[in-house]
């Protein structure tokens, strides 16, 4: 996009140009021919990286540090490049591995990360990992209400959220999502043993939903069609999981009045992991709840039961639910005086265009750098090199911050 581009999405959300928070790269645009006819506006167009090891955006955080914010970086391949080969690379925030962006040449992908900066800012990088360009196609942060996804445990990397009661095998956005969270259906080999029921009732406006789950995908429920067995659900398709811990949301409100003879309670397992206490949702009342940090072995997928306890006389139901990986954030960051340091000569002087988060961080340090690192201290910047970039006059007294510098 230019640099006064604006435009309403398909999606319903408000896009700009990326050029006030990244320095280098290039504007490209896909091959057409390859959009299969169902693309997003704001897969039209990427940001393409053929030059340097890393780049990194760097996002204001609006609310300011210590707040959690969602991250969505979405990529949509689209031949752009000519090759017809899906490029392969790492994403970033700050230090901290996210994910390997690895993509199906046809379908684009979004990955969302919630995270909690100890910062005033937010560094997200594409890190090149082989012979293949990283890209983005799109790049969003959204402030969150602070006491919802709280994880002392690392950032929170979406692997499945999902509306129960709405059975197709596709993302959505809903209008009335105040967080903008994209809600997949339920695909084919769920709907065969699921149910799904609806209501046009809206929900209780006197009862605080902290999550501020969108009333379109709560007015829906599944239940399992056999009302003997519980309503199963398994996600196999963890893959390269960077900690083998998961966190899971489960969503519910009930959307049926109940007569004074009916009753619906349930219980939720995770065999050999996590067994709840019992759970009776409320008429139009949102509920969500929280599983503990899960461990999975090898990269092994995870299986929920919703299981309808003795005296319940309805089956279970489901109306939502989340799972996320948990991020491992325990990479330490370039030394703060460092880091400021080099701000102040970054702010007083030319400088390379890749200037841009940690400067020795991830994987390679900023062009014209070296940094000592290892595994137990903060890495410290031992060499600075600025001999080509046209700098005159006097010496900066920045310089003399970084103490860690060898000769």
């Amino acid at each position: 996009m230019t640099r006064d581009s604006r435009y309403d999405d398909e999606t319903g959300l408000y896009f700009v140009s990326d050029v006030e928070f990244i320095n280098t790269g290039r504007n490209m645009e896909v091959d057409i021919d390859h959009t299969y006819g169902r693309l997003w506006k704001s897969y039209n167009t990427l940001r393409s990286f053929p030059y340097g090891n890393r780049n990194c955006y760097t996002l204001k955080a609006s609310q300011g540090k210590n707040k959690n914010y969602l991250i969505r970086a979405s990529f949509f391949y689209g031949n752009y490049d000519g090759l017809n080969t899906i490029p392969q690379f790492d994403l970033y925030v700050g230090v901290h591995f996210w994910a390997t962006i690895s993509l199906d040449i046809k379908e684009g992908l979004f990955y969302d990360l919630i995270y909690t900066p100890p910062e005033d800012f937010i560094y997200v990088c594409l890190v090149k990992t082989g012979s293949s360009t990283p890209f983005i196609s799109t790049l969003e942060l959204k402030p969150l209400n602070g006491s919802i996804y709280n994880s002392s445990d690392g950032a929170l990397h979406l692997r499945r959220r999902m509306d129960a009661g709405f059975f197709s095998n596709t993302y959505i956005s809903v209008a009335d999502d105040p967080y903008d969270r994209l809600w997949r259906g339920v695909p084919a080999n769920f709907q065969q043993d699921w149910g799904s029921l609806n209501t046009s009732q809206s929900m209780d406006s006197t009862f605080i939903d902290r999550y501020e789950l969108p009333p379109s995908v709560l007015k829906t429920v599944a239940f399992p069609l056999n009302s003997t067995i519980p309503l199963n659900y398994y996600y196999r398709n963890m893959g390269s999981s960077n900690t083998g811990l998961v966190r899971v949301y489960w969503h519910f409100a009930e959307i049926q009045k109940l007569g004074s003879n009916e009753s619906r309670e349930f219980t939720i397992s995770i065999p050999g992991k996590y067994q709840s206490e019992t759970i009776s949702p409320k008429y139009l009342q949102p509920l969500t709840i929280v599983s503990p940090v899960i461990t999975l072995i090898n990269g092994s997928g995870i299986v929920f039961h919703i299981t309808k306890t003795k005296r319940s006389k309805l089956p279970p139901i489901l109306n939502a639910f989340e799972i996320y990986e948990v991020v491992d954030l325990s990479a330490l960051p370039t030394d703060q005086n460092d880091v400021n340091a080099l701000m102040n000569i970054k702010t007083n002087y030319t400088v390379p265009a890749s200037w841009q988060g940690d400067p020795c961080l991830p994987e390679v340090p900023l062009d014209g750098l070296e940094c000592s690192n290892n595994d137990h201290n903060s890495p410290r910047i031992t060499s600075l090199n600025l001999s080509c970039n046209g700098l005159v006059g006097d010496i900066p007294r920045s310089l003399s911050a970084l103490t860690a510098l060898t000769y």
